[in-house]
């Protein structure tokens, strides 16, 4: 049996008798699989057409009856790799003044045969749905046309839901703090973040004593946030242009249109933490935005919240809601902060540092050590770059040069990939090979690596890589 992959560089597992083998792709796959129904075989069909002509995701071969069991689990791994295939999307063309079609359909156009249900989820009552039951529908309204789709779809592979936020006429959300008072008085920061999806609402209502403290928000493609559905408090709301919202089981409402966009040219812009010194009851976050505002959360036994301006200098001098003062200079060159908080009883001295700031000229250097080989048995290692920023990176893949210092059993011919998810992203197998070498050389002098001999098969690169988690495997190419 086998299962096919729409990429088209993929190497094809094989199975024999559920057992999977090593294998490695010779040649590129040609072609494209014949997608009809129910067929999940290599062969011939009875009347002489090819079952299968094209790519192939795994092989599984068998020298034996497979059970019924077995024949349905391999089945449905078949057919969700099937429908993974398609997407619903706006017909080209179609988006017109109260009416826009929509389209289950594959990169290449294609629609899955099939029966279809088409059905809003929600949207306005004015909004009304075509002929059903094609893969294409249409959408008619008086006005914009914003509802979220579902659709359910069937075939000889099973059924499969999909559901579609619709927006002919997006709310305008921009990133950046939307900055409020509750009907109480009280203070709400709604952050909302790149993404324009994900963001935090901190409030500090003292009549009521409700305080949340940079709550995680979704924001949804129609503008709509909520927290949590676990929180016994959820809160709730609406962005566009401004933003409304409420908590429902304290009565607080609130509203604005006051939006400080994460824009600008501070060169102090980013997030801060810290703390008081000599008090490990107080922590301090604080954050600034582009255009020089700044926000500030001092959480102790009480949540308490100040906002400003800084001056050209990196200087801030806030008062506090609760009465307090927080002031402070942030040393651009270090993205440091020390600074004091006053309250009536005394002054404390505080400090801020900003966690995605690394010096330039400061290099961490991390080794291991392992057995490795091919196939199953590579040596594989994770790791994660935080931040917001691109780092650099060195690594490398040492073998013969670990012999030139008296280490026995070296992998002679050493591979080194970089995977990004499942995507290899970059590979080495000669260190003198790469484009970069004067620069991977001066790099490895400044971060106090051991210099490779000229001309050995170690591996080694040089990367620079975004925000996000990476797997790096060592392998042998032929000697363990």
């Amino acid at each position: 049996m086998a299962s096919r992959s729409s990429d088209i560089s993929n190497t094809p597992s094989l199975y024999i008798n559920g057992v999977k083998q090593d294998v490695r792709l010779q040649q590129e796959p040609l072609g494209v699989q014949t997608q009809l129904g129910g067929e999940s075989f290599l062969g011939d069909r009875a009347d002489g057409t090819r079952a299968w002509d094209g790519r192939m995701d795994e092989v599984r071969v068998y020298d034996r009856l497979i059970s019924d069991e077995e024949v349905s689990l391999l089945t449905a791994r078949y057919a969700s790799g099937f429908w993974d295939d398609f997407s619903i999307g706006i017909v080209e063309g179609s988006d017109q003044e109260g009416s826009v079609s929509i389209e289950l359909a594959d990169v290449n156009g294609a629609f899955p045969d099939g029966t279809f249900e088409w059905s809003l989820v929600t949207g306005s009552e004015t909004i009304s749905l075509g002929e059903n039951g094609n893969a294409q529908i249409e959408l008619t309204a008086p006005g914009a046309i914003n509802a979220t789709v579902a659709l359910k779809v069937g075939n000889a592979l099973g059924t499969c839901y999909y559901r579609y936020d619709l927006v002919t006429d997006p709310p305008s959300v921009e990133a950046g703090v939307y900055a409020r008072t509750t009907s109480n008085g009280g203070v709400v920061w709604i952050e909302v973040l790149e993404s324009l999806r994900n963001g935090y609402i901190t409030i500090l209502d003292t009549n009521t004593n409700f305080t949340r403290k940079r709550e995680p928000i979704e924001i949804d493609a129609f503008g709509a946030f909520r927290t949590s559905s676990e929180l016994a408090q959820m809160i709730e709301g609406q962005i566009d242009s401004g933003f409304t919202g409420h908590v429902d089981s304290v009565g607080i409402q609130f509203s604005g249109d006051q939006i400080d966009p994460q824009v600008g040219i501070s060169g102090f812009a980013g997030e801060y933490t810290g703390g008081v010194l000599g008090d490990g009851s107080k922590s301090l976050e604080l954050l600034v935005l582009g255009n020089g505002k700044v926000f500030a959360w001092i959480q102790g036994v009480e949540l308490d919240l100040a906002s400003g301006i800084l001056d050209v200098n990196g200087g801030f001098d806030l008062s506090t809601q609760r009465g307090s003062t927080i002031n402070g200079t942030i040393e651009e060159s270090l993205r440091s902060v020390e600074g004091t908080l006053a309250t009536d009883s005394e002054v404390s001295s505080l400090y801020f540092r900003n966690d995605d700031f690394i010096a330039e000229n400061r290099y961490v250097n991390l080794s291991t050590r392992g057995f490795s080989d091919s196939g199953e048995k590579v040596l594989i290692g994770g790791f994660a770059i935080s931040g917001t920023s691109p780092r650099t990176l060195l690594l490398r893949g040492v073998g013969p040069d670990l012999g030139n210092r008296g280490v026995p059993d070296f992998i002679e011919n050493p591979i080194i990939k970089l995977l990004k998810g499942s995507d290899v992203i970059e590979e080495n197998e000669l260190w003198g090979d790469v484009s970069n070498l004067g620069e991977l050389i001066s790099f490895s002098e400044r971060s106090g690596a051991a210099a490779l001999p000229e001309n050995s098969s170690d591996a080694a690169m040089l990367v620079s890589l975004n925000p996000g988690l990476y797997t790096m495997f060592l392998e042998s190419n032929g000697d363990s």
